[in-house]
């Protein structure tokens, strides 16, 4: 099996570690730059997102189902994707529940916020939210070419 998970504290302490991770397994397994810069720069969103809002800034954020914990598994796909399933135990978030931003009026006199779900989900060829057993779990398709395919359908699982 082509996969390897880790397990991260939310801290943004952290997001070293994460990109070490992702790096070691690109390189691992001969995933092109380009790819890899795509899932570096969609897990990189998520983690500080999933930090910041969804535990509050740090580990010791209330409202979380136990002890706050963080799991990013990437796999290769029999079609060549990368498959990145990104889970956490933190107050439910559905990126599908969240407006896509309004990108044609000029950044200053847009809302801050909202982007990163936007960018996580243009990053990504299709993707899968769910919330299962008090966790989120957002699971991207992340295609060589970076070709997008419509809405949040889901396919294969890693190989």
């Amino acid at each position: 099996m082509r996969a390897s998970a880790i397990q991260l504290r939310p801290d943004l302490d952290y997001l070293r570690r994460l990109q070490r991770f992702i790096r070691r397994f690109c390189d691992r397994h001969g995933v092109e730059e380009a790819l890899h810069g795509r899932v570096q720069l969609a897990c990189e969103e998520w983690f500080v997102n999933v930090v910041k809002h969804g535990f509050g800034g740090g580990a010791d954020a209330a409202g979380s189902s136990g002890p706050p914990r963080i799991t990013v598994r990437l796999g290769l796909a029999r079609t060549g994707e990368l498959v990145v399933r990104l889970a956490d135990n933190a107050p439910p978030f559905n990126p599908d529940d969240h407006p896509l931003p309004d990108l044609s009026s000029p950044a200053e006199q847009r809302p801050i916020g909202g982007l990163g779900v936007y960018l996580i989900r243009k990053l990504a060829s299709r993707y899968r939210y769910e919330r299962a057993d008090g966790r989120n779990e957002l699971t991207l398709h992340m295609a060589a070419s970076g070709e997008r395919k419509s809405g949040s359908e889901y396919g294969e699982e890693p190989t």
